[in-house]
């Protein structure tokens, strides 16, 4: 399924920057810059995630496009929470949109389709 797909390439390509280039995205995103491993481990985990999705996409599972949908409105939901109480910075909006917007992509293809593409 090509929403499946891109979502996954995103992730691979946000995780591997997180990996490599950790300041250089926080910079982006008006973030502190940090010498801390842990935006790299982010990054592997975020890769790692990406790397499944291109997987499964390219094999099929109605059942994990379903189980992600849920998965990125999750993400979604918890990062409005966190910056309406001033946890993190609004600009984490953009990256929530893009989760947000590529769920609703695979949900209204499996609505409207009944079928992987």
């Amino acid at each position: 399924m090509r929403s499946i797909q891109v979502i996954g390439i995103y992730a691979v390509l946000l995780g591997l920057g997180l990996i490599c280039i950790p300041n250089t995205l926080l910079g982006i995103f008006n973030l502190e810059p940090t010498r801390e491993p842990w935006i790299r481990v982010l990054g592997i985990i975020v890769s790692e995630i990406g790397y499944y999705y291109v997987t499964v996409a390219m094999k099929g599972s109605d059942a994990f496009f379903r189980a992600s949908i849920f998965g990125r409105f999750w993400l979604f939901a918890v990062l409005i929470v966190m910056i309406v109480l001033g946890i993190a910075k609004p600009i984490l909006l953009l990256l929530a949109s893009i989760d947000a917007a590529s769920a609703v992509w695979t949900w209204k293809t499996l609505g409207t389709e009944g079928t992987r593409q």
